[in-house]
Order: C-alpha cells, then sequence, then structure tokens
C-alpha cells in the first residue's frame, strides 16, 4: 500500500502556526528547493505519523493535524484508506479512518468512539486514553483488519539522513544481533547487511551491492562485517563485540572499515544495503532520504538517484528525497518532481499530478530541468 496523499498543519491560528498544503506523491518523489523551505520538515511529518501510527512513538507532541490518503495501486482514482488525525496538548481531539467512502473509525477528544467489527456487520463503542490513537491500539485480525493496513504502512517508513549521517557502530552481542529489516534512522548498516546476507544468502544479496558499488565508481571487490573486538573512546560490556562493515578495493591489500571509508562512499554504501535489503523482502516500505546526494560528486549523485529510482519502479517500494543540488535535479525527470516553495508558514508543493499543464508546456520546451525550478515556472498556475 502507498501513501498518495499528505498533510500536517500544528498550531492553526497561532503565531507559530505552519502547514504543508496537502500534495500527492508518486512511488518516486523527489522534494527539490531552496534551503529552509520545508523539505527536512515534510520528510519529519511523514516520519512522524509513522512511528505513532506503528505505536513507535507515544503522542507527546504538543499540536498537530495529519491528513492522509493511501492506495493500493497509484493509479486508483479514488483512495483505499482516509485518515485523520487532530490532536492537541498532547490528547487526540479528533481521529476518523475512512474505507473507500464508509467510516470504519471515528472517535472524540473524550477518548470515545466507534470502530467497525467485521465478523458481526456492526459498529461498537469503545473508549481509550485521550493520548492513545484508537487506530495503533485498536488492532484486531479478527475484527478489524483493514487496521492492519494502515499498521503495516506504518511501520514500513525508515528514515535515512544523509546530510547528518555519522558512520554509526553496530553492537551487537556474541555475534548474534537482533536485526531490524531496513532499520530505522536509530540502527546501523551492519545490521542491516547481517540481516540481508542471512536472509538471502551472499550471491544475491553482496554480490548486487558490489555490483552497484561498482556501477557508482567506487571499486569495491567485497564487503564483510568485521569483529573490531574494541575501539578507543567505545566503552561496551564484557562479551559484546562491536561488529562493523569493511570493504576492500580492487587492487588494495588493506581492508577499509567504515568509520574510515569517505562520506560519500559510506553514504552511498549505507543507501544501496537498505534499498537491496527491502526490494528482496518483496513488501511495501516507504523509505524517506534526506538531502540524497550529500557528499557525493556530481557523476556518483546522479549515478545513485538513476539506481534508485530504478529499483523503486520495478518493486513495491516508495521512496521520498530531498535535495536541492542542481545536478540531481537534471538528472531526475520532472516528472517525480515536487517542487517545495515556502509562503509564511504555509508549505506549497507542486507536481505533474497538481499542475500537468506547467509541466507539459515547461517540458516541450526542452530546457533544462533546473531552469524549471529556478525561473519558478511551477508558479504560473
Amino acid at each position: 500500500m502507498y501513501l498518495t496523499s499528505f498533510s500536517y498543519s500544528e498550531y492553526t491560528g497561532r503565531p507559530q502556526a505552519w502547514s504543508i498544503e496537502p500534495f500527492r506523491l508518486a512511488k518516486v518523489t523527489l522534494l527539490v528547493g531552496k534551503n529552509a523551505t520545508g523539505k527536512t520538515r515534510t520528510l519529519n511529518a511523514i516520519f512522524g505519523i509513522g512511528r505513532l501510527l506503528s505505536g513507535q512513538q507515544s503522542l507527546t507532541y504538543q499540536s498537530g493535524q495529519y491528513q492522509l490518503q493511501f492506495s493500493y495501486e497509484l493509479s486508483q482514482e479514488q483512495p483505499s484508506y482516509q485518515y485523520e488525525l487532530d490532536y492537541e496538548d498532547k490528547s487526540v481531539v479528533l481521529e476518523r479512518l475512512v474505507e473507500g467512502t464508509v467510516v470504519r473509525l471515528q472517535r472524540s477528544s473524550s477518548g470515545t468512539g466507534t470502530i467497525y467489527a467485521e465478523k458481526i456487520e456492526s459498529d461498537l463503542d469503545f473508549q481509550i486514553a485521550n493520548n492513545q490513537l484508537a487506530a495503533a491500539v485498536k488492532r484486531d485480525l479478527a475484527q478489524h483488519t483493514y487496521l492492519e493496513h494502515i499498521y503495516n504502512w506504518a511501520q514500513s517508513v525508515r528514515i535515512l539522513r544523509l546530510g547528518r549521517q555519522t558512520q554509526n557502530l553496530g553492537i551487537f552481542i556474541a555475534g548474534e544481533p537482533s536485526v531490524d529489516t531496513v532499520s530505522s534512522e536509530s540502527s546501523s548498516i551492519a545490521a542491516a547487511f547481517i540481516s540481508g546476507e542471512r536472509n538471502f544468502g551472499p550471491e544475491r544479496f553482496n554480490a548486487e551491492i558490489v555490483k552497484n558499488m561498482n556501477e557508482l565508481g567506487y571499486p569495491i571487490q567485497t564487503i564483510q562485517v568485521i569483529d573490531l573486538g574494541s575501539l578507543r573512546g567505545v566503552t561496551v560490556p564484557p562479551g559484546m563485540p562491536i561488529q562493523i562493515l569493511a570493504i576492500k578495493e580492487k587492487d588494495v591489500n588493506v581492508s577499509v572499515d567504515q568509520s574510515q571509508m569517505s562520506a560519500g562512499m559510506f553514504r552511498a554504501l549505507d543507501v544501496l544495503v537498505r534499498i537491496h535489503l527491502a526490494k528482496l523482502q518483496e513488501r511495501p516500505f516507504c523509505l524517506l532520504i534526506d538531502d540524497i546526494g550529500e557528499g557525493l560528486d556530481f557523476a556518483r549523485s546522479s549515478a545513485l538517484v538513476q539506481l534508485l529510482v530504478k529499483f523503486v519502479e520495478d518493486s513495491e517500494l516508495q521512496v521520498v528525497m530531498t535535495t536541492n543540488d542542481r545536478f540531481i535535479m537534471n538528472t531526475v525527470p520532472l516528472k517525480y518532481w515536487s517542487v517545495v516553495h515556502r509562503e509564511g508558514g504555509s508549505v506549497l508543493v507542486f507536481n505533474e499530478r497538481s499542475h500537468p499543464k506547467a509541466f507539459k508546456e515547461f517540458e516541450d520546451l526542452g530546457l533544462s530541468n533546473f531552469d524549471f525550478f529556478s525561473r519558478k515556472v511551477f508558479l504560473e498556475r
């Protein structure tokens, strides 16, 4: 299932008001815009609602209003599900889930509401704490299977912050790590790599990543996880070896671990490990990548984005990326673009789905994609 429409606002009617106006998403969505226009904040808002709906995050935020639409197929005219959440002072004011045109769940600020039970084909009354999301706590495979679709999407949301990324160590107990799927922002690349090799084998997983790194211009021959035992400045309890990724390049006798890699090489490797793992698991994933291409030169950043687009189009993945790099803008076709433009506290998003005429007319001119952005053609409504 794919996220097809998204909007968010907070502190409505107050001086600190902020909103991301409704916009439609594709399988590949490249959010382009100047600094401080709301690109990263948009990713954070999507990541935040994913954590709330999956139960990984409690409702500790002061204010927020979300409206999301989901579809099984992006070509659908009408969404499969619509979800709305409104909260103030860490308490839910309104929550509603609509399947097609039928309300399946709704609740008010008192925590009381109704939820459709499939086996008895009737609505049931409920009451929960006003700081809980009914979509998360009322899951029941016997009576509310529709909630599983929302939950599965929420669990799939992952974020990579390439602009602020550190080469994190993976610390595991006795070589038996508890491995996440694609990994959230807090877990290590080594954990994701180990999961891929264990579940899909070196030839299917490792070899493909080596091949893609070569295609990006990194002459890598092998990738492996090594046990450092101990590392200066890092203190771990006894029996907890430090495991980390290492690569060996062609015509170089010495391996290089991830703490010694260039930032660009590590970021490219990190993205490829996680995207390959997500694709091989053959289930939907929503991957958010902030500052795609950060730390990479023109040729490698362009090649990495082209690889990602190819992976996504051939899988059930959905990727939302941000950039303000003109070379990446010129590499990625306009059909994947969503231009982010801020007017005060309001973030507006323009794309081919919302403004088809402006995009089509510009493409016919034969100019570079960056001209579409720099000349603000998207504002010609």
